[in-house]
């Protein structure tokens, strides 16, 4: 019971920190989608561009977090978190869990096997 809270707040702590950088990382991912893409004529013509390429929205990681507050607000570098984050509860559970039991049977095991030992016979003299 105590590994499944640990897990559960492992995960969503973990992932709720690194959010905006996650959000972030998609965004670029995305953009680099949509600009490579070669039937962008519409989207160009309407940018005012030939060639059929966009211009980037996001440059850098600090510009993207701005342009992200300033058209979605604060909030808006949470945004998609909240499944990010319940997936990574689950899958920290799960590790913590593995881990646990992984750790108890190697201990056994090897409590048996040091029990199992044995010292060689010693050989006996006569005097």
């Amino acid at each position: 019971q105590d590994i499944a809270l640990s897990g559960v707040l492992a995960g969503v702590v973990t992932k709720t920190a690194v959010a905006p950088l996650e959000r972030v990382r998609l965004l670029f991912q995305v953009q680099a989608m949509l600009n490579s893409e070669t039937n962008l004529g519409a989207s160009a013509a309407a940018a005012g561009k030939k060639g059929g390429k966009v211009g980037l929205k996001y440059g850098s990681v600090l510009g993207a977090m701005r342009t992200i507050y300033k058209e979605e607000g604060i909030t808006g570098l949470w945004r998609g978190n909240g499944a990010n984050a319940i997936r990574a509860a689950a899958a920290y559970t799960l590790k913590f869990g593995t881990n646990d039991i992984m750790k108890q049977t190697l201990k056994e095991k090897n409590a048996a096997k040091n029990t199992n030992t044995h010292t060689p016979p010693q050989k006996i003299t006569q005097h």
